[in-house]
């Protein structure tokens, strides 16, 4: 009689589940289970396949990092130079008995050790694209080849782990024809460690390879390094990384907005695999539907459209608006306030949307505000002092701006010295009646009329001399110009040459207060430079001289004004 006992109808064949990967089990330190120790267990009935363990296995096929992880070459994300270079090498059959991948975590290490391994132990022959079918290929894609081994270098770090390892060398392969050994953080074993897997590593058994992998390869020993052949792998990033999420986001039709994505990325470091995983949270959390709204409320950033109303109230100067500003965000970090803005003002610059001066003057703000950060356990305030500073920056004139209105108003004062052509006729008619009661022989020149004297009588006060300037200090004013480029420009415009004797340099300065101000702000590096110029054999004599448009004003225009020595300015550092 036949035993049925152990047996099952085809019926029953057909509702069983057989699981196939172990769970839970793992065998010796690389927590690599076998295929006999979870062979095939059936379920007891078909709706046991619908419980939680059901849900939770389709859960976990749904994790975006996993689904979308590369499985060949050409699939990786910004690593082309090393694909290629691995591809190659594959195709010409030439491999190394040891591979060093060094990188950012996310970037690519690990998955491209293992396409490597499937690439090698593929029983159509090594290539740099695998079958993805055969055998090998399906084992190694589930994690249950027995000949390709991973090991957790942070985990597994002893000198014991590392010669179980070496133990497991001398076994030829049992299925593929390569044993190939995985050794992910490998920056992490101890110096023992690494001394005995030196010798290992220079002369393996042809059938071994070994693939390391780190994120610190600067902890590697030299030993280790000059055996390996070493890739790098680069930064992604985030233009590839915005057309890899779009083109995810395609294929699960999930509706987004760029500026959604862009907050993502931001949030993260190139990594794919961190951006991947805050993506999925973020479909979660949005229901399909990701908006700049949702996403910013998830990861606890400010909205980008926060910072759009913070420059219009500092473009305005409104000081009480940006201390309401500064109180609306009191929620979050001072320090990711500052961050975010800065992040903001690059983006202006860049999009060509800010004045590169204003820029400059936010950055060094921001600058120093990151400075009181460190140095004040304050930060709400350290943050209204940076929000307050940027809007008192917004009121400074540009220097182009100041000077138009200067050369407007000398112009307008210059036009009001215009003598009424009436009133000169006047003159004219009087002075030729005295002209006929003169005597024949005073002679005068009759080609020059009396209005033609008067008006050059006006002018001539105004008139100034042009002194040739010494070639030093043309230099002088060239080597400002390029540090800096704003009190270069108020030297070129309100400060005058007038004469270089005996050791002293004599100038004349016609700069308004606001101006002026600017120059003896900056007054110690101006000196420094001159210094430097005219190679310290100088004394600084500066003519305080009142504004072009006042000298018509005044007669004792012509006088001696107040000369200042270089002892009588203030000290400050040319910015």
């Amino acid at each position: 009689m036949q035993d049925t006992s152990n047996s099952y109808d085809s019926n029953e064949i057909e509702n069983l589940d057989l699981i196939e990967e172990p769970i839970g089990l793992e065998s010796g330190i690389f927590g690599m289970g076998t295929l006999e120790q979870e062979a095939k267990i059936p379920l007891e009935s078909k709706s046991l396949k619908d419980t939680t363990n059901k849900d939770s296995l389709s859960n976990l096929s749904t994790n975006l990092a996993l689904k979308y992880r590369p499985v060949l070459f050409s699939e990786l994300i910004g690593q082309e130079s090393v694909s290629l270079t691995l591809s190659a090498s594959l195709d010409s059959n030439k491999v190394s008995n040891a591979y060093l991948f060094s990188g950012l975590r996310g970037s690519g290490k690990t998955s491209s050790a293992r396409i490597m391994a499937r690439s090698l132990e593929c029983e159509k022959g090594i290539s740099s694209n695998p079958c993805g079918i055969c055998d090998n290929c399906l084992l190694a894609l589930k994690g249950n080849h027995p000949d390709i081994i991973e090991m957790d270098g942070a985990s597994n770090r002893k000198i014991d782990d590392i010669r179980d390892l070496i133990e497991q060398t001398k076994y030829r392969p049992a299925l593929g024809r390569f044993k190939i050994f995985i050794i992910d953080e490998v920056h992490m074993l101890t110096k023992e460690a690494f001394n005995a897997l030196l010798k290992t590593l220079e002369e393996p058994p042809s059938y071994v390879k070994f693939i390391l992998a780190t994120t610190d390869p600067l902890k590697m020993p030299a030993t280790i390094l000059s055996r390996t052949q070493h890739y790098r792998f680069k930064k992604i990033s985030n233009i590839k990384l915005l057309a890899h999420l779009k083109n995810i986001l395609e294929k699960e039709k999930v509706s987004y907005s760029e500026e959604a994505l862009n907050l993502i990325l931001k949030s993260q470091s190139g990594s794919v695999r961190d951006v991947l995983t805050m993506l999925e949270q973020a479909i979660i959390y949005s229901k399909q539907n990701l908006t700049v709204e949702a996403v910013s409320t998830m990861i606890g950033a400010l909205n980008p459209s926060v910072f759009d109303s913070l420059f219009l109230i500092l473009s305005s100067g409104d000081m009480q608006k940006a201390r309401e500003f500064v109180l609306s965000v009191r929620e979050y970090e001072a320090q990711m306030v500052i961050d975010e803005l800065a992040f903001f003002i690059k983006t202006k610059v860049t999009n060509l949307e800010l004045p590169l001066e204003l820029a400059t003057r936010y950055l060094r703000i921001i600058n120093d505000a990151r400075y009181d950060l460190q140095n004040d356990s304050d930060s709400d305030f350290c943050l209204l002092l940076c929000v307050l500073r940027m809007c008192e920056a917004s009121k400074v004139l540009d220097i182009k701006t100041a000077i138009a209105k200067v050369e407007a108003s000398i112009s307008k004062e210059t036009t009001s010295l215009k003598v009424d052509d009436t009133k000169l006729d006047n003159i004219t008619q009087a002075s030729q009646e005295i002209k006929a009661s003169m005597p024949k022989e005073v002679p005068l020149k009759e080609e020059v009329t009396q209005k033609e004297v008067l008006k050059e009588e006006i002018k001539e006060p105004l008139k100034k001399q042009k002194i040739p300037k010494d070639e030093r200090y043309e230099l002088f004013l060239e080597r400002l110009n390029f540090r800096d480029a704003e009190l270069g420009e108020i030297f070129e415009n309100f400060i005058e040459y007038k004469s270089f004797e005996e050791g002293i340099l004599e100038l004349d300065n016609f700069a308004p207060d606001e101006l002026a101000s600017i120059i003896r702000a900056r007054y110690a590096g101006v000196k420094l430079l001159l210094d430097e110029v005219f190679e310290g054999l100088l004394k600084l004599k500066v003519n305080k001289v009142l504004p072009k448009e006042e000298v018509s004003k005044k007669d004792t225009a012509h006088d001696v004004a107040p000369t200042h020595t270089d002892k009588d300015l203030p000290q400050s550092n040319l910015r």
